[in-house]
């Protein structure tokens, strides 16, 4: 069994952040992973300061604002996290998207949890276009949590129905290799989602179908038993893939941060983006290009899975 380096989880003290040290310290259980929670204090520019009069950079104010957040994730550590779970708590000051991403580059950690927000609840710092900056710029793969409540979906337990929507243009193979090497002992049932636009011809189905089988058979020759797969002819594919994670129960949707959009390596594209912002359980993306923590302790580019495929191709 391959033992994460360490998980971080951001935490601005909201109720949904709480939560997300929950689920970030079922995952250091069960990766063994030393878990890290992080708080950013964001400081404002000195001229907004001086236009209100403000005088945000006193170290009078800064020092009362690290021994609240000091206070705050040592009682959440207390609280949320297991005895059993190796926590320690690190408070950063600046712009809370850059703090994290350089948090978790001086780590080397190898997964991020973050929460967006819980239900009721108004937008916090970690959501949005900071979400989506530490997304698309972390140096890890991202859970990211939206709306957690009990009956989202969400498997205390760990994720045993994931669905995995899938883009004919985007390469699968690192969220593939990842599945196996680290997903697998818990023995999840798998579907893959490919969503084609309404008026696709038969050639273009086809395709797609091709598609799915080929990654269903190589996630079912590599230790997932239960592989399923689908087509939808739909032209809004992040309602569908969100409508029917929400029908089958699914406890995680696993994602490519880019797909047919073909937009840079620091902008999600748009339907990775709607999923994240409007699913109801947890949605896992990684860039194209991190390098996955095999179960020999190291890190791998393409993996073995990878060269299948190219091979099958």
């Amino acid at each position: 069994m391959h033992r994460f380096k360490n998980i971080l989880c951001p935490v601005d003290f909201s109720e949904s952040s709480y939560e997300a040290i929950e689920k970030a310290s079922f995952l250091a259980q069960l990766f063994q992973a030393d878990l890290t929670l992080l708080h950013v204090i964001n400081v404002l520019p000195q001229s907004f300061g001086v236009v209100f009069g403000l005088d945000l950079s006193s170290s009078k104010m800064m020092e009362k604002a690290t021994q609240n957040a000091r206070t705050l994730l040592r009682e959440a550590k207390k609280k949320y996290v297991p005895y059993a779970v190796k926590c320690k708590s690190s408070i950063r000051v600046g712009r809370a998207s850059e703090q994290i991403i350089r948090e978790a580059e001086e780590l080397g950690s190898e997964l991020i949890v973050i929460a967006s927000k819980g239900p009721g609840e108004n937008e916090t710092p970690f959501m949005g276009a900071n979400t989506n900056q530490v997304i698309s710029g972390a140096p890890c793969p991202v859970i990211t949590y939206n709306q957690i409540e009990k009956n989202s979906g969400s498997n205390p337990k760990g994720f045993r129905n994931i669905l995995i929507p899938i883009d004919l243009k985007e390469d699968f193979s690192e969220i593939r290799a990842y599945i196996c090497e680290h997903f697998s002992r818990m023995g999840p049932a798998v579907t893959i989602i490919s969503v084609v636009p309404v008026g696709s011809s038969k050639e273009e189905i086809d395709e797609a179908v091709k598609n799915v089988e080929i990654e269903a058979e190589i996630l079912s020759d590599h230790g997932i038993h239960q592989v399923h797969n689908l087509i939808i002819e739909d032209d809004n594919p992040a309602q569908q893939i969100i409508k029917y994670g929400k029908e089958k129960g699914s406890d995680l949707i696993m994602m490519s941060t880019h797909g047919k959009s073909g937009l840079g390596n620091m902008v999600i594209g748009t339907v990775t983006a709607n999923v994240i912002n409007h699913a109801i359980f947890p949605v896992f993306t990684m860039r194209p290009g991190i390098k996955i923590p095999s179960a020999n302790g190291t890190n791998q580019g393409k993996s073995e899975i990878a060269v299948e495929q190219q091979g099958e191709a």
